[in-house]
């Protein structure tokens, strides 16, 4: 984890899911994925390997030093 702030942003995805504000966090970046058509889940076929994907977590501040939101991209 690195830490900003005195808070703490999580270094993969099971330290995020640990906490409520990411998981909500991802579940709004996952929500507009689905609603842009960025991408949709298909079936794999049996001859294919899936590509890998990576979250990335930020701590967005507003100017009072207070934190904004809890950014976070996949």
């Amino acid at each position: 984890m690195t830490k900003a702030m005195n808070v703490m942003e999580p270094f993969n995805f099971k330290e995020a899911n640990e906490h409520v504000e990411w998981r909500n966090s991802m579940k709004e970046e996952y929500d507009f994925i689905i609603k842009n058509d960025t991408w949709e889940l298909a079936k794999l076929p049996n001859d294919k390997v899936p590509i890998g994907s990576k979250w990335f977590f930020k701590i967005k501040f507003n100017s009072n030093k207070a934190i904004d939101k809890y950014k976070s991209n996949l």
